[in-house]
Formats: structure tokens, sequence, C-alpha cells
């Protein structure tokens, strides 16, 4: 009989919206901010909106290639200070530019996910009564800067999933918004 070693073994992930992330390469991604220096500004129809584009910025994000241009954003280093107001697990098309970055060219809309930002304390995880609800609907949660807390749910559950979190009163106090 062959024992296997714990070592190897890869536990499955609390959610499949993990899975979505995966498989992740580092990209130099162009984008548009506007004057206040974040963007990009898009219509309805995930169009860059050009009266709103000052300048473009230049950014190292970990992005999953999904073919024919289309990537998703896998997770960004210290997001709270990136201008990109892109989201993980939100997709986008870009083209590669001559230098070998991504140039961002639309949005795709309507996202499929429904994201929410807290300041928390340091030490979250899995066994966290927040991280088990949101895994309970299929979303995922990131912590940056060893307190940025964002969670992320699947768009067509998100009012449910606030009425859950209302109800066992999980939101954290310090909430930075929702995209």
């Amino acid at each position: 009989m062959m024992q296997l070693d714990v070592m190897d073994a890869k536990p499955d992930p609390p959610s499949p919206f993990y899975a979505l992330v995966d498989a992740s390469q580092v990209f130099t991604l162009e984008f548009p901010v506007d004057q206040d220096g974040v963007g990009p500004v898009c219509d309805e129809a995930g169009e860059l909106i050009e009266r709103y584009i000052a300048t473009w910025e230049a950014e190292e994000f970990e992005l999953v290639p999904l073919g024919e241009g289309r990537y998703r954003l896998s997770s960004k280093d210290f997001s709270v200070m990136s201008a990109l107001r892109l989201r993980w697990g939100d997709e986008f098309i870009a083209e590669t530019t001559a230098d070998g970055h991504l140039r961002l060219l639309r949005i795709i809309l309507p996202r499929r996910f429904k994201h929410y930002c807290f300041v928390t304390s340091h030490g979250f995880n899995n066994e966290n009564p927040i991280a088990k609800v949101v895994h309970s609907f299929e979303g995922g949660w990131e912590t940056e800067l060893g307190g940025f807390l964002t969670l992320t749910v699947p768009l067509h559950v998100a009012a449910e999933f606030e009425r859950k979190m209302d109800a066992e009163a999980l939101f954290p106090v310090m909430f930075l918004g929702s995209a």
C-alpha cells in the first residue's frame, strides 16, 4: 500500500473562486488614469472614456492570461497604493506593446464579482468566521500590507451575502468601500 506524504498533498481550496486566479503570471500593465491619478474610467460597455485620460501609468500585476488578449487580475501587490481601480477577478482586454508590456484597451462588463474593502487586524485566515461565510458564497479573500482586507463574492449572490454578514454582525468596522 502506497502512503501519501502529506507534504506532497495540496489541500483543496476552500472556494472555487481561487481556481480563477490561479496560474497567474507577472505582467507590466499600462492603464489610463484621470487628473486625480486613478483609473481607468470607462463607460457602461467597458470602453475607455478618452476625455478622462490625463496620462498612462505602468505597474506590475499578477494576471491570468485567458487567450485572445483577455486577462483576469489575479492579485495586486500594494493595491491600496495602486492607481488601478480594478480588483482581483476583474477581467479586461489588453494588447502587447512593442516593449512587451500590456496596454489596457477595455474592461469586461458587467463585472462578475463584488468587492468589499476593510481595514482589519493582523492575522486573518481561513478559520475566521468572515472567511467561512465568504467561502460559503464561493468567494475569496485577500489581505495586503497586513491589514487591508478585500472580500470578493460573485455579483449574483452579493445581496444575500450582505444580508448574512449583517445578520451575523460580521462586517468589520473600518469599511473602506465596495466596487
